[in-house]
């Protein structure tokens, strides 16, 4: 009979084995752990950095808008009927009128202004005269008729006293009824003769008012076909010469553009110009009367430009209650006295800032030192040569400064240029320390 074989001590060898591996390799572990914790760190080379002091002064909010120069008197000067040209003044230089002379308005020896132009208008002066003579007759009419009323109402004070004396004699049997009938009779016809004679005055002051109005418009349409010049200006379109004729119904009100093309005359004073903006509803809430206004031709640079004559400045003259639906923005109106040395012309395009608000000890860092990380913005500030992460909350901003509201302190060093290569607890090496100036 054979013998049954035992395997029960070789499985606990096997794992009386397993069991040996696993723990010098854990001891192991530990040793190697424990070594690089003991093991002295390599220090990491400091990054050199530019950084700027955190600073108090003065920073502002500017919005902007596009828009045209425009005078802020101007007219378009107009013939207010059809004819030819047949007189255009001289210019200050006794040369013929033309764009850009300088003309003046009203004053004492010229109360309607300078003369400019004139239409042919001997047509007019003829019928005035008629009219005049109209006048005239109308007047002599009126008088001739206010002299018969005045005999036909003494006429009727007579026959009126001697109507009541009639009928007083015929009451008291003295006078005969057929005497007293004559005298009654005479009194109701000059009565009547009164009536008509003051309804013949009365149509002789109604045919004189006609008259004097009909004269009044002729004078007007005479007036009409001179064009003086309503204020001190220059002139910036001229569209007529001598000799062509006028059309009055040739004239385009469809726009501003073409009344400046078919106008005769258009003068402008550049002494005061205003451009319209029109300001999305996000930034004009902002805008009020009286702001501050700078006005630029070309591109903003504000580290230069504010300082220089490159800029003129203004002011928000108005600004409508009344938002446009179609753009949802306000309509803004900037005005501004030009300088005599810079005039810039009607109808140039230009780029309008409107300071909407400012502080004057504001605590400032420069835009470039900020970082945002899920739109939180923050700054590294240099502390004992390492870079700190400083979380921070932000004020007004303007092109190249920003207001810090919490976070940071005056005379804190933020970093500027090398800021991208930075974490915390990074050691640094501050290469140049930049200035903050406000505005």
């Amino acid at each position: 009979m054979l013998q049954k074989t035992n395997y029960k001590y070789p499985i606990y060898l096997v794992g009386f084995v397993l069991f040996l591996f696993f723990l010098l390799f854990s001891l192991y572990r530990i040793e190697q752990i424990n070594s690089l914790r003991t093991k002295p760190q390599k220090k990491l080379p400091a990054i050199t950095v530019h950084t700027s002091m955190v600073n108090r002064g003065r920073i502002s909010k500017w919005i902007s808008g596009e828009g045209n120069v425009q005078a802020v008197k101007r007219r378009h000067l107009l013939f207010q009927t059809s004819g030819t040209v047949v007189n255009i003044a001289k210019g200050p230089d006794g040369q013929p009128l033309r764009e850009g002379c300088r003309v003046k308005g009203p004053d004492k020896k010229a109360p309607q202004g300078t003369f400019l132009a004139k239409l042919d208008n001997r047509e007019l002066q003829k019928e005035i005269e008629y009219i005049q003579s109209m006048k005239i007759q109308a007047q002599n009419e009126l008088s001739v008729a206010k002299a018969m009323l005045a005999q036909s109402k003494k006429n009727l004070k007579l026959a009126s006293s001697k109507y009541k004396r009639s009928k007083q004699l015929f009451h008291k049997k003295i006078k005969s009824k057929a005497l007293f009938e004559e005298d009654e009779a005479f009194y109701l016809s000059v009565q009547s003769e009164v009536k008509e004679v003051s309804a013949r005055v009365d149509t002789a002051i109604e045919r004189l008012k006609g008259v004097k109005i009909k004269l009044e418009q002729a004078r007007i349409r005479l007036e009409n076909t001179t064009i003086y010049a309503p204020f001190d200006g220059l002139i910036a379109r001229l569209n007529i010469s001598e000799g062509n004729f006028f059309d009055l119904s040739s004239m385009d009100f469809s726009s501003h553009a073409a009344l400046l093309e078919s106008a005769p005359i258009t003068i402008i004073d550049p002494t005061e110009l205003e451009v319209t903006l029109n300001i999305p509803i996000f930034d004009g809430i902002d805008v009020n009367p009286k702001q501050k206004a700078l006005i630029t031709w070309e591109t903003m640079n504000w580290q230069e430009d504010s300082k220089t004559d490159r800029l003129i400045q203004g002011h928000v003259h108005s600004v409508s209650p009344m938002l446009n639906i179609n753009a949802r923005s306000f309509r803004v109106i900037i005005r501004a006295k030009q300088k005599k040395s810079m005039l810039l012309p009607h109808g140039m395009f230009v780029t309008c800032w409107i300071e909407v608000n400012k502080k004057d000890d504001a605590l400032l860092i420069p835009t470039n030192s900020l970082l945002f990380k899920d739109d939180n913005p923050y700054v590294y500030v240099v502390e004992k040569g390492t870079a700190q992460q400083y979380q921070i909350k932000l004020g007004l901003t303007d092109e190249h400064h920003v207001e810090v509201v919490k976070g940071l302190k005056e005379g804190d060093q933020v970093v500027t240029k090398g800021r991208y290569r930075l974490f915390e607890d990074t050691p640094v090496n501050v290469g140049k320390v930049e200035a903050i100036n406000g505005n």
